[in-house]
């Protein structure tokens, strides 16, 4: 799960700082933070420094409802 969520995040990332991408900025600038900080989790997750999945999860659902 976390190499999905990684490369998802990835794939996002790279998508939002085209300078194609369609989206507002702030909009944007407000992803590529959430962005960030998921790929930052699952490295700790991953690494084991880290053991709590709820804050990847509701950030996750939260995403999934606003699409």
């Amino acid at each position: 799960a976390l190499l999905f969520v990684n490369r998802l995040w990835t794939i996002l990332l790279e998508d939002l700082s085209d300078s194609g991408n369609g989206l507002p900025d702030s909009l944007k600038a407000r992803l590529i933070s959430i962005g960030i900080w998921v790929l930052r989790r699952t490295e700790e997750i991953r690494e084991g420094s880290e053991d709590d999945f709820s804050a990847l999860i509701e950030i996750s659902d939260a995403i999934r409802k606003g699409l």
